[in-house]
Formats: structure tokens, sequence, C-alpha cells
């Protein structure tokens, strides 16, 4: 059975396009989701975060360093408070975010990727009997 895999995803972003790209190559069924072209509301953000700690999809830098020294202050803002503001500036999640089930990891640590999917290879070598 294939495993089901939700990435969301910066098309114009090179490593949102690299991690797609090796996913592409794996035995999964894919479904990448432009968060540029549909962004995410309050209430997505809050399904696809969950109870996760909400720093681990932060990214300060934003677009290119963009927020210069704004920033999302943790410890004074409540958890709805965070969904807003990453809902209103989507620049401050970090990407890709990669689903499997109940399974999430974000970023581009393909061995992490590897492992949260139980890759085998990296889908480039043909496979061995026992895999198949």
């Amino acid at each position: 059975m294939l495993k089901i895999v939700m990435m969301y995803s910066n098309p114009s972003d090179p490593v949102c396009n690299r991690v797609e790209k090796f996913l592409s190559e794996q035995d999964v069924v894919l479904k990448v989701h432009d968060i540029k072209a549909h962004p995410l509301n309050v209430e997505q953000i809050s399904r696809l975060l969950r109870h996760f700690n909400l720093e681990h999809f932060y990214n300060p830098s934003g677009n290119g360093g963009r927020h210069g020294n704004q920033s999302i202050d943790f410890a004074s803002l409540d958890r709805k408070s965070v969904f807003e503001q990453l809902s209103a500036d989507i620049n401050y999640l970090r990407l890709p975010i990669i689903v499997a089930g109940r399974l999430m990891t974000v970023g581009d640590d393909l061995d992490q990727i590897r492992i949260m999917l139980q890759i085998k290879n990296n889908g480039s070598e043909p496979k061995t009997e026992e895999e198949k």
C-alpha cells in the first residue's frame, strides 16, 4: 500500500523544490499544497500544527530576511495569536512541511524524511528482492 504524503510548499523556494523532487522519486502518493497560491487560514494552520511546538515551524528570516528585526514573540503570545500571525504572513512559516498520516517533519533534512516515511533507499537505487 502506497503512503500518502502531503507537502506544504512554496514553488519558488529551491529547498521546497529539492524535497519535492526527492519525494516524487519515492514510492509514495505525493500531494503538494502550494501555500503561495493557496495560503493557509488560521483554522487550517491550527489543524496542521495541532499540539506541536510552534517554534519548529517558525522561519525567522522570512522571505530572505524581509522581516528584518520583526519576529513572533512566542513567550508573550497564545497559540491562536501565533496561528493568526502565521496566517497573516506565510513567510513566517518554515517550509516545506511534510505530513504522512500522524507523522510530520519540517525542513529539508532528507535523512529525517527517509526515517519518517521508512524509505529504504534514495529512490535512485533499484529495490532488492526483500524490499519489493
